[in-house]
Order: C-alpha cells, then sequence, then structure tokens
C-alpha cells in the first residue's frame, strides 16, 4: 500500500507539473492573441481612414483616434483617466458613439470601457439611446 501510495502521489505531482506548464502555455497564447488584436485593430483604422478620405468623407467613429496633445519637453506629461478619455471621445463624436467604436482607438477591452461608460452615464455626464453613447 506504501508503494501504491507514493505511485499515486507521484502522477498527482506530474499533474501539478502540467498544469502549470499548461497554464504557462495559455499565459503566451493570450499575450500573442492580444498583440495580433492590437495590430489588427490599428489595420483596420487605417483602413477605413484611408477608404473614407477615398471617398472624400469624414472617418467613422471606430477610424478616429484620440488626437495626442503636444507638450513642450521641460512640461510634466500629466496621465489622463481612462474616464476622461472615454468623456473626450464622447464629446468628439456628437453623433454619437459605440462602446465597440471606442475599443480600437482607445486600446481599451470593450468590458472596461462599459464600465466606464455605465459610470459616465450614472453621473450624467453622457446619455444613452439603444447603446449609442452621446455628449450631453
Amino acid at each position: 500500500d506504501k508503494a501504491r501510495a507514493a505511485e499515486v502521489a507521484k502522477l498527482i505531482d506530474g499533474f501539478s507539473g502540467d498544469d502549470k506548464a499548461r497554464a504557462a502555455e495559455v499565459a503566451k497564447l493570450i499575450d500573442g492573441f492580444k498583440k495580433e488584436r492590437e495590430e489588427t485593430a490599428a489595420a483596420w483604422e487605417d483602413l477605413l481612414a484611408t477608404m473614407a478620405s477615398a471617398k472624400g468623407e469624414r472617418p467613422s467613429p471606430a477610424a478616429k483616434v484620440v488626437e495626442e496633445v503636444e507638450v513642450e519637453e521641460e512640461a510634466e506629461i500629466e496621465e489622463v483617466s481612462l474616464e476622461d478619455k472615454v468623456l473626450e471621445f464622447i464629446n468628439r463624436n456628437p453623433e454619437g458613439v459605440r462602446v465597440g467604436d471606442m475599443e480600437g482607438p482607445l486600446g481599451v477591452t470593450r468590458m472596461r470601457l462599459g464600465q466606464v461608460t455605465k459610470k459616465l452615464l450614472n453621473e450624467g455626464k453622457v446619455r444613452r439611446e439603444e447603446g449609442i453613447y452621446f455628449p450631453l
């Protein structure tokens, strides 16, 4: 029975090692998918902007990128909160935007953006109609 118990313990240890290796591999895959997703979103935004420009149209909200504010080298760069970035994005799009329209340009997951937009809505900073957020 001691030999059998040792064998079972050895098998359990083997499974634990497999789980760690599997978890590491999954983490590596997720990082790769995240990078691919970001690159694809950027390429898609460029494509939409190019197509809109060729048609003489304004780019759709999904193709807009929040402008970077240029500051003097000596000035300290103030970090803008995600809430402020989302509010600014919505304010720049008076025709309204969906959460998904902000995902690529802001580089933030849809789930996180949903939390922020809900907070802005509850604070009375934006309004929502049929899943589209509008500035107030």
